[in-house]
């Protein structure tokens, strides 16, 4: 090809005719001057495209490396994006998530690894054929209602949500036959009777919470006071005569009533004698 004075480059590659050892100057389809022309222009198309180390081109991307990363250099590439990448080995900086972050459960940006589950509050299940699920003997199981499972000093401590209870499967047995009694949930508490210079008196107690069924219900006296009402147990001492209860009429599902007595004599109005209920239903 002909020197033509003009250079393709960048665009294109040039091709010059060499100068032989018999070519002249004037010698057809030559072009001497052409020939320096375009090697100048093609030198110039070169440096705009490298550019200097002043500029923000490839040199001085190169020379500071930000253009080039090796493979065994330390380099930082930012917002690129790996396709299919392949780590074989661990990695370090803020796109770990941390246990934390895990909890709150509103990063989507990070990568999990072991230790962030592991010191995370969240459930592992392990690999063996039952599929058991294992927690941390620190860590508690906890729902997002509020209701959670502790384990504390090796003891397991069921807490339901907010005005809710702990419910278990029970057997129930009446007479030698026995059932399975499932949703099943202890009550209790403590109240007071006050006298009427009768040999005893008595009190309806209604459950915080209705049964569907109640299956016993346990009463004692617990102590008296005199002159007021009694604002809890502690408020209660023994005195003197000999009390004893017994609860009135059939259980219901609501309450029961439960009626105190002096078995040596009367109990005047002034005094208070405590008891104490457990019931157990469902």
């Amino acid at each position: 090809m002909a020197n033509t004075g003009t250079t393709a480059y960048p665009a294109a590659f040039d091709d010059f005719t060499n100068v032989g050892t018999a070519t002249y100057e004037d010698d057809e389809g030559f072009g001497h001057t052409d020939l320096h022309n375009q090697a100048h222009e093609a030198i110039e198309a070169i440096e705009a495209v490298m550019g200097t180390t002043a500029g923000t081109s490839v040199l001085k991307n190169v020379l500071v490396g930000q253009f080039v990363a090796t493979t065994a250099g330390t380099e930082t590439l930012t917002n690129k994006t790996l396709t299919s990448p392949v780590i074989n080995t661990s990695f370090t900086g803020t796109g770990k998530a941390t246990g934390a972050e895990i909890d709150t459960g509103t990063e989507d940006a990070k990568i999990v690894t072991p230790k962030a589950i592991a010191d995370s509050k969240a459930l592992l299940g392990d690999k063996t054929s039952t599929g058991d699920i294992i927690a941390a003997d620190a860590k508690d199981i906890k729902f997002a209602s509020g209701a959670k499972m502790e384990r504390v000093d090796g003891n397991i401590v069921l807490t339901p949500e907010t005005g809710k209870v702990v419910k278990i499967q029970s057997v129930n047995q009446v007479g030698t036959t026995n059932t399975y009694k499932p949703n099943v949930f202890i009550q209790q508490g403590w109240n007071f009777i006050t006298g009427d210079n009768s040999s005893g008196n008595n009190k309806v107690v209604t459950f915080p919470v209705a049964f569907s069924n109640v299956y016993g219900v346990a009463c004692t006296p617990m102590g008296v006071k005199d002159s007021s009402d009694p604002t809890g147990p502690s408020d209660l001492s023994n005195g003197p005569g000999t009390y004893y209860g017994s609860i009135l009429g059939a259980l219901s599902t609501t309450g029961f009533a439960y009626q105190i007595a002096n078995a040596s004599g009367t109990i005047s109005t002034a005094r208070r004698v405590g008891f104490s209920w457990i019931a157990i239903g469902d």
